[in-house]
């Protein structure tokens, strides 16, 4: 989940994140987990307390303006960074191509299997 700050609205934050704020916590199908007061005032979501409770990292992006939020982990945290690591392919003309040439440029990464 990528946001321009760390308070969202709580649609937007269940969208991303399939974690529904509800009065009485943070929901995703039968799970709920009970969340600090003050969390969640008028529509928006203190993410980086929901993300703390839920085990999620929180990744500033380096020269701000965006922040990383990586999936749920309660055994630990899954993401350490925001930085990919350098991803070196194949272009459909046979040339080479590494994902650092795009440091600094803000991207979008999609990948697909078809299993």
């Amino acid at each position: 989940m990528l946001l321009p700050d760390l308070f969202p609205t709580s649609t937007a934050f269940a969208e991303a994140t399939g974690w529904k704020i509800e009065p009485h916590g943070a929901c995703k199908g039968d799970l709920c987990l009970p969340l600090a007061p003050g969390t969640y005032r008028e529509e928006r979501v203190d993410a980086a307390t929901v993300a703390d409770r839920l085990g999620m990292a929180v990744v500033p992006a380096e020269g701000g303006g965006l922040w990383a939020i990586g999936p749920e982990s309660f055994s630990g945290r899954a993401l350490a960074t925001v930085a990919a690591p350098d991803l070196k392919l194949q272009t459909f003309d046979g040339k080479a191509f590494a994902l650092s040439s795009l440091r600094g440029t803000r991207m979008v990464l999609v990948a697909w299997a078809p299993y």
